[in-house]
């Protein structure tokens, strides 16, 4: 899902580029790609848990960052914003701790990993500030207050502990994760930028 999402976003930006010079058969190619992931990510909703999964077979779980990014990215999910909202409402805390997040509700893990990652730590079960400024903004138009809450947690951890690339309960990889920083601040100028327009 994830990587869809980033190829989408890059044919967004491709298409507008296409358009400030007027290449149109560029922009309709760029366009049609972006509509069949579009389509074809329809593939991947989960219609029980209201998410979508981070991929088809392997690792078919609800992937929690790829679809903040969904909404954080504005891909096109009509209705299922709202489903997607509430499953991050209902499980905030299964996949938040310190207002970083987990790639996955806890219990949960990696069905399968390229290497050998052990359970709770880097990219299966640890927790990351790359992703909180999408959730932020997830929540931020339903439920406010938890988007507060995730970006003062953060702050308040990084003020405690320092900026890791991910963290858990005493463990903490990679000090000075500059991503851990910037990923958020890119939501809270988001967020401030849409209630300086409102």
């Amino acid at each position: 899902m994830f990587s869809s999402l980033l190829y989408w976003e890059a044919c967004q930006k491709l298409v507008e580029l296409f358009r400030q010079i007027d290449n149109q058969q560029n922009m309709k190619d760029f366009k049609d790609q972006a509509y069949m992931i579009e389509v074809n990510l329809e593939n991947l909703w989960n219609e029980k848990d209201g998410m979508f999964l981070a991929a088809s077979i392997d690792c078919r779980q609800v992937d929690i960052w790829g679809n903040a990014y969904a909404i954080y990215i504005g891909f096109p999910l009509f209705e299922k914003k709202n489903r997607i909202v509430d499953y991050l409402t209902h499980n905030f805390d299964k996949y938040v701790m310190n207002g970083q997040i987990r790639h996955l509700s806890r219990p949960e893990h990696w069905q399968r990993t390229l290497i050998p990652v052990e359970p709770e730590t880097y990219q299966n079960g640890a927790y990351w500030g790359t992703a909180s400024g999408w959730v932020a903004f997830s929540l931020w138009e339903k439920h406010s207050q938890l988007s507060r809450r995730i970006l003062t947690d953060l702050i308040a951890d990084f003020q405690k502990n320092g900026v890791y690339e991910c963290i858990n309960s005493g463990y903490f990889k990679i000090k000075n994760y500059v991503v851990s920083v910037v990923n958020p601040l890119g939501t809270i100028n988001k967020i401030n930028c849409c209630l300086k327009k409102s």
